[in-house]
């Protein structure tokens, strides 16, 4: 079963400015205690230094990493993620899961 991935990241350093927006469909595989995750995604990069107009360039990723449940319909995600466009770039990230119908977590139970 596949499912739906969206997010948006952002950062400002040194006079560069970047923001990405993404969206991609991942598959869930599950190990153990453990919930593995592969998916593949688009995103739109828009891209701004001090010494050049801003600029939106498209791009691709491939993403992996593993969730665990913390309890009830929480999980902790880790993930890594490899972009394309503008550059390459290795994004590794962790963050909170909110399951919103519950089914899975009434499906581990058993």
């Amino acid at each position: 079963m596949g499912f739906y991935d969206f997010g948006i990241e952002g950062a400002h350093s040194a006079g560069v400015t970047w923001r990405n927006i993404n969206a991609g469909l991942s598959l869930h595989i599950p190990i153990e205690t453990l919930t593995a995750h592969v998916g593949l995604g688009v995103g739109l990069t828009r891209l701004s230094t001090e010494s050049a107009p801003a600029s939106t360039v498209g791009g691709a990723h491939f993403l992996g990493g593993v969730m665990s449940r913390i309890g009830g319909n929480v999980l902790a995600r880790f993930d890594m993620k490899l972009n394309s466009q503008p550059g390459t770039s290795l994004f590794f990230g962790m963050g909170l899961v909110i399951e919103l119908n519950g089914s899975s977590a009434n499906d581990n139970a058993q």
